[in-house]
């Protein structure tokens, strides 16, 4: 159990880029041939899931700590990647089980929403200018994320509402 107390929320970053870069491959990854591309992707997804959840244990074991961390900006502020992989880690689900796929993408749209509202409320209606970091990008656009994936999900409705959400935001 204390092994998961020194596992960093930032993982959840990691795994984003891993989910990511196997979609990536997967759909416009014209550099590797079939099988090899299935291979690269499920390979990269594989390691991204395995990062979530280490990020999920870290929570599950250490409440006290992550509550203490997500004081941070910083930390807060790139939280959103973790419902952003879990967006990206359902289009792999999406093929093979689509309605679970579309339960743990809203899911997690719900999340980022809720983690948003949270990082609004303590950081920017309490506007500190030392508090300002680059990680603040990650928390307003993360959002685009369920807009990427919307067309995978046949929500574009909700896809096209969290584009503008996130475009709006970036400035």
């Amino acid at each position: 159990m204390n092994f998961f107390r020194h596992i960093p929320l930032a993982i959840s970053g990691l795994a984003l880029a891993l989910a990511s870069l196997g979609n990536l491959i997967a759909y416009h990854g014209g550099l590797f041939a079939e099988p090899a591309s299935t291979y690269l992707r499920y390979g990269f997804g594989a390691l991204a899931l395995l990062a979530l959840l280490l990020f999920i244990a870290r929570i599950v074991t250490d409440p006290k700590g992550v509550r203490e961390d997500v004081r941070s900006p910083v930390v807060l502020s790139v939280l959103p990647t973790s419902t952003m992989a879990t967006i990206m880690l359902s289009l792999y689900l999406q093929p093979y089980a689509p309605a679970a796929a579309k339960v743990i993408w809203a899911t997690a749209a719900v999340i980022q929403l809720c983690i948003m509202a949270c990082f609004v409320k303590r950081f920017v209606l309490r506007f500190q200018l030392t508090n300002v970091y680059p990680s603040w990008f990650v928390a307003a656009v993360g959002i685009q994320a369920v807009a990427i994936a919307s067309p995978y999900m046949d929500a574009l409705v909700v896809g096209q509402a969290a584009f503008w959400l996130g475009f709006s935001l970036f400035f």
